[in-house]
């Protein structure tokens, strides 16, 4: 009888860790069982960028960027001078470039798609990249009410998430208004409660990498006719930390 317990109880124990795999799998955060179960793949989005889209982004900003070495620290990894005004649009195509291919050494996200859409919500898929966050909280606002946020959670992560929004985004006078319609992190939906508090996170931490960047001021952004209109005094040079 004693034996018959102990067999069930191993048993039992077994069964919990599967199921403790599994999820974590299931969201994204398990290597291995993640990649057999599709979910530290991005969702397809549909956008094919290229290096001629990066190149007219970069045309358009009119933005020189240059790089810093690569042992720069966070909090001095990105820099601005110059001032330009801005009053341009850019497509998904566009914007998916300048992510993927800016080559910053605490760039938080890979295989990173945009597909903004004709009724005004965005669409973006890629993979967070773990172990730079904390970096680019560092590097872009410093703000310390998000890094104890993200500290708070980084620890649940055992290898780089795939990631899912849907969303209408917009910017008046250096403010983010974000509505979240969906967030998936791997292939687990975000609950409602927990969307609210993310939601009010990401605008924080927005709002603060705007206010934080001396001599820029971003009057309007908006999604019009699946492009990004873009109202703002920029800089004319940026450097950045590379790998």
């Amino acid at each position: 009888m004693v034996k018959g317990i102990i067999t069930a109880v191993i048993t039992f124990i077994v069964l919990l860790l599967v199921a403790a795999v599994l999820v974590m799998g299931y969201l994204g955060i398990m290597p291995g069982v993640s990649s057999l179960m599709g979910s530290d793949k991005p969702r397809d989005l549909g956008i094919t960028a290229t290096s001629q889209d990066y190149q007219t982004m970069v045309t358009k900003s009119g933005v020189t960027v240059s790089a810093l070495p690569s042992d720069t620290l966070p909090a001095d990894s990105l820099t601005f001078s110059g001032s330009r005004v801005v009053n341009t649009f850019y497509t998904s195509e566009e914007l998916t470039a300048f992510v993927n291919q800016t080559d910053y050494k605490y760039k938080p996200v890979k295989n990173f798609q945009v597909r903004i859409n004709s009724d005004g919500t965005v669409e973006c898929s890629g993979i967070f990249d773990i172990k730079v966050i904390q970096d680019f909280i560092t590097a872009s606002s410093g703000n310390s009410e998000i890094s104890q946020y993200w500290d708070k959670y980084s620890r649940y992560f055992l290898s780089n998430p795939a990631f899912y929004v849907k969303c209408t985004p917009s910017m008046t006078n250096n403010h983010l208004s974000l509505q979240v319609e969906k967030f998936e992190l791997g292939r687990f939906s975000i609950p409602q409660a927990a969307l609210d508090e993310l939601t009010s996170k990401l605008i924080t931490l927005t709002d603060g990498i705007l206010n934080h960047i001396p001599g820029l001021s971003v009057n309007s952004i908006t999604m019009v006719n699946g492009k990004a209109v873009f109202n703002m005094v920029g800089h004319k040079y940026i450097s950045i930390a590379t790998p």
